[in-house]
């Protein structure tokens, strides 16, 4: 603070006694204040001093944070550069490790397909060779046995016709050469008809074959009524794949009506389908429940190692045709006890002795029974071609199943019963809204198949997700968390699976 100067009194009139004094005194007085207005000057300056100080530091420290940061920008964008290089020239290992692996593959695959192709030659060939010769047997056979009847044919007649000439008391009237002959030649033609018809039902039988694809001449003769024998007459073929048919047959012993599924090795995409094959006739033996096929018997050709496994015809349409028929009322009012159908199904082969998993849950199979309402059919599960081991080496063919209903996991060869469920929420939906998913393409439940209840479309979002982990992991929590949800949409579970458990 600076101090308050004290000005004389000009109005005071002084005595000169005390000038003196007063000079002295102002003298003081003005020292005091140049002292005092000296001091103020350096505290303001040491003020100012240390306020601009205070200044420097905290620009220097600006000045290091910004040298810092740019460092560390430079030092990050360093390290990433360096990391984007690392990770290509990674990538471009792997990726030259991959066409290295690639090229080996497809030598390897080149030459075990020409081996393969090699052996179904000679197979072929060795078919071929059996077919013509027992053709050839077959035809002189035949033309050996309608000797042999006319030569007894015309024995009998001839008998008759000695026993009408000789003499007695109850002689006939002798026939005439000429009647002889006629009989003769009646025998031949009703033998040549015969002939013919045995010739047009074999060639509408090799007609039917090829139709189905059908090429190897020892398989037909498996199926087929010639005379070499069969167990079963094929009357149509249901459906055509690119491994083999579906053949509608009845079983000669029992005259049953049965389902015969050829594999057809000479037009097999590769060597796995015959271990597939094997894996769906051994499922079948084992695994007996009322929604899945009841199986009959498996017949191998020996030459080619063709298989046909047969099982009981299921009377009904597939689920694609009746989605196609009926109307989205009945369809809608018939989806809780598809689901329902389906899980007891896939139950029994999840919980088989080793674990199965369906791998191919689609309306091409599953077969909805004849019957007045749609609701009350039964929704079978059929096709267990693709049938895999729960637990398993890792060896399994990948690519099992039809990829506009597959869960994702299955693109990479991974699969397990949530795959299923996925699949089987899949089929569900595409039943009700009669439209068929897009492979990739997310499924909005709410609007597909919004009439559906609030608590199924629920359900059915839960077994549409992409983790398998986030999916009931299996048919018995899906069970529990179906029946939590169509509980919102008044419906007892446990009554309503329990009805169609007694309808069966």
């Amino acid at each position: 603070m600076t101090p308050k100067r004290i000005e004389p009194n000009p109005e005071a009139a002084p005595s000169d006694e005390a000038e003196a004094p007063q000079t002295a005194v102002q003298a003081e007085i003005e020292a005091t204040w140049t002292r005092a207005s000296a001091l103020a000057e350096r505290q303001r300056a040491q003020a100012a001093l240390e306020q601009a100080q205070t200044e420097a530091a905290a620009q220097k420290q600006e000045v290091a944070a910004q040298a810092q940061r740019s460092i560390e920008a430079a030092w990050e964008r360093a390290s990433t550069s360096a990391e984007r290089q690392r990770a290509e020239q990674a990538a471009m290992l792997r990726q030259q490790q991959a066409q290295d692996l690639d090229a080996r593959w497809d030598r390897a695959t080149a030459a075990q397909a020409q081996r393969a192709d090699a052996e179904k030659a000679r197979l072929a060939a060795r078919a071929a060779e059996a077919a013509a010769a027992a053709k050839a047997q077959e035809k002189a056979e035949a033309q050996a046995k309608a000797q042999r009847d006319m030569d007894a044919a015309f024995a009998r007649a001839s008998s008759i016709a000695a026993e009408q000439r000789a003499p007695g008391p109850r002689v006939k009237p002798t026939s005439s050469s000429a009647e002889t002959e006629a009989r003769k030649q009646a025998f031949a033609a009703r033998f040549r008809q015969e002939e013919e018809e045995r010739a047009q039902k074999a060639a509408a039988y090799e007609l039917l074959m090829a139709t189905a694809g059908i090429r190897n001449c020892n398989t037909r003769t498996l199926l087929g009524s010639s005379p070499w024998g069969g167990r079963f007459d094929v009357v149509s073929v249901l459906s055509k794949s690119a491994q083999g048919s579906t053949f509608a047959v009845v079983d000669r012993s029992t005259g049953a009506s049965c389902a015969a599924r050829v594999l057809d090795l000479q037009g097999a995409r590769d060597w796995n389908a015959l271990g597939l094959a094997e894996r769906e006739s051994e499922a079948l033996k084992r695994v007996r429940h009322p929604l899945l096929p009841e199986y009959v018997t498996t017949m191998v050709d020996q030459n080619t190692g063709d298989q046909i496994v047969v099982t009981k015809r299921i009377d009904g349409t597939t689920l694609t045709a009746a989605s196609a028929h009926f109307p989205v009322m009945q369809r809608t009012a018939a989806a809780l006890p598809l689901v329902c159908d389906l899980l007891d199904a896939l139950a029994a082969l999840h919980n088989a002795a080793p674990p199965l998993v369906h791998r191919d849950v689609k309306p091409d199979h599953v077969i909805v029974s004849r019957c007045a309402a749609l609701r009350d059919a039964k929704f079978y599960l059929i096709d267990l071609g693709g049938v895999g081991l729960l637990h398993h080496d890792g060896s399994e063919p990948v690519g099992i199943g039809t990829i506009e209903f597959m869960a994702p996991e299955q693109l990479h060869g991974n699969y397990s019963p949530a795959s299923d469920l996925f699949s089987l929420a899949m089929t569900a939906i595409a039943f009700v809204s009669n439209q068929e998913p897009i492979a990739g393409r997310a499924v909005d439940v709410d609007v597909i198949v919004g009439s559906l209840g609030k608590g199924l479309r629920r359900f059915l979002a839960q077994l549409l997700r992409p983790d398998p982990a986030t999916r009931p992991a299996s048919v018995e929590a899906a069970r529990l968390e179906l029946a939590k949800a169509v509980r919102g949409d008044g419906v007892d579970f446990d009554q309503f699976k329990r009805e169609r458990e007694r309808r069966r």
